[in-house]
């Protein structure tokens, strides 16, 4: 007796922790589902790396619905199920072509071209002191500040016959104008009046000299005739 009610426990035991498993996997199950469903679509402004290889390059074309059919899609996952093609989509960028033959039904952005690779939309890389993004229509969309480290000018002056050559300071590289006169130069930017001043030249600056000397050391006025 003490026998059979030792075995009835622990089948009892282990139906309990069958239902358990299977209980915590649909929960697990269900958010996921939640999750993917509940996800703003990944193209809602468009396309963007159109030109990438997701589903193809890992040979994903799934049936039905698959939350595992999964891919890297820049900053997160994209899909290659047929559960993707919904309305809110989540599909590859390449899922159409590839696993229906058919063009991708939302707009596509094109990529920019930049040392023979092409860019997604939205991609950035620095020029000097100037920030690119890669814009929607293929081109890319950089800043316009001057930099403390100009390369055609150091050229230049370094083909000319100077007497000096200019020198490339690597730690300056990456820096505007404004910040190497704001944070370099150990001087404060003079205000607007004083960088509108002109030099003065020639008679005007001999005037303004003489007109400043003090009267004791001014040479004396010639006497006239009539006065000797």
């Amino acid at each position: 007796a003490g026998s059979w009610a030792l075995v009835s426990f622990m089948r009892l035991l282990w139906t309990l922790l069958t239902l358990w498993l299977l209980a915590a996997e649909d929960l697990s199950a269900h958010r996921a589902r939640t999750r993917r469903e509940l996800a703003p679509g990944l193209h809602e402004r468009g396309i963007r790396d159109a030109g990438g290889s997701y589903c193809e390059r890992n040979d994903a074309c799934c049936a039905g619905r698959d939350d595992a059919c999964t891919v890297p899609y820049l900053d997160t996952i994209c899909y290659c199920d047929l559960f993707c093609n919904r309305t809110v989509s989540d599909c590859c960028p390449d899922f159409w072509e590839y696993c229906l033959g058919i063009p991708p039904p939302v707009a596509v952005h094109k990529g920019c071209d930049r040392g023979g690779q092409n860019y997604p939309t939205g991609t950035t890389y620095r020029e000097n002191c100037n920030l690119c993004t890669c814009s929607g229509n293929g081109k890319w969309d950089c800043e316009q500040h001057a930099c403390l480290i100009d390369g055609e000018m150091i050229d230049a002056v370094n083909r000319g016959n100077y007497g000096w050559r200019a020198a490339n300071y690597s730690h300056f590289w990456g820096m505007t104008l404004d910040e190497g006169i704001r944070y370099r130069l150990g001087t404060i930017k003079p205000p607007p009046v004083v960088m509108h001043m002109n030099e003065l030249w020639g008679t005007e600056l001999q005037r303004v000299k003489i007109s400043k000397e003090p009267k004791s050391i001014r040479s004396p006025k010639p006497l006239t005739s009539k006065e000797t």
